[in-house]
C-alpha cells in the first residue's frame, strides 16, 4: 500500500503543477490582452503643391529684370511659367491691340516648350526658388506705343509634384 500512496502523492503534485501552469498561462494571456498602450499618432502629412511668382519690375524703364518662381508647397516640385502679353490704356483697361512677346534670352536651366511655356528642368525643394528666368544682364523690356498704350506681360506660374519623375511628362 505504501507504493500506491507514493504514486498518489506524485500524481497530486503533477496535477497541482499542471493547474498552476494553466493559471499562469491564462493570467499572462489576459494580462497581455487588457494591457493599455500609449496611443500612436498618425504622422501622415498630405502633399501640397503650390508656387508663387517673384519678379522685379522697374516702372521707370518699363523692364522686368527678374522672374523667378518659389515652391510654396511642402514637397519638391517642377515649376514652369507662361507669359501673357497684352496692351492697356492710361487707365489700365485692356485694349484690343495686337501684342507680341518682347524678345529675351533664357537663363541656363530653363527651356521653352512647344506650348509656349518656360519650364525649369530640375525639381525645386519646398521654400526654394528657381533661378531667374532671364539670362544674366538681360531684361524683358515692355513697349510703349507713344499713343498712351502700354504693354503688359503677366507671369503665370504652375507647379507639379516631382515624384515620380515621369509626372513632368503629363504637362505636355
Amino acid at each position: 500500500m505504501r507504493r500506491h500512496a507514493g504514486n498518489r502523492k506524485a500524481n497530486q503534485i503533477l496535477f497541482a503543477g499542471a493547474i498552476l501552469a494553466c493559471v499562469v498561462t491564462i493570467g499572462t494571456a489576459l494580462g497581455l490582452m487588457f494591457r493599455k498602450t500609449a496611443p500612436v499618432e498618425n504622422q501622415f502629412m498630405p502633399a501640397e503643391v503650390s508656387c508663387a511668382v517673384a519678379e522685379e519690375f522697374d516702372a521707370a524703364t518699363g523692364a522686368k529684370s527678374s522672374i523667378a518662381v518659389q515652391n510654396t508647397g511642402n514637397i519638391p516640385a517642377y515649376l514652369r511659367v507662361r507669359l501673357v502679353s497684352y496692351w492697356v490704356d492710361a487707365a489700365g483697361n485692356r485694349v484690343g491691340k495686337p501684342s507680341e512677346m518682347p524678345a529675351f534670352t533664357l537663363a541656363e536651366g530653363w527651356r521653352e516648350t512647344a506650348e509656349g511655356t518656360y519650364e525649369y528642368d530640375d525639381p525645386v525643394s519646398p521654400g526654394e526658388s528657381t533661378p531667374n528666368l532671364l539670362a544674366e544682364g538681360t531684361s524683358l523690356v515692355l513697349a510703349d506705343d507713344g499713343e498712351g498704350y502700354t504693354q503688359v506681360v503677366e507671369v503665370f506660374a504652375e507647379a507639379m509634384q516631382s515624384d515620380p519623375a515621369e509626372a513632368k511628362e503629363s504637362w505636355n
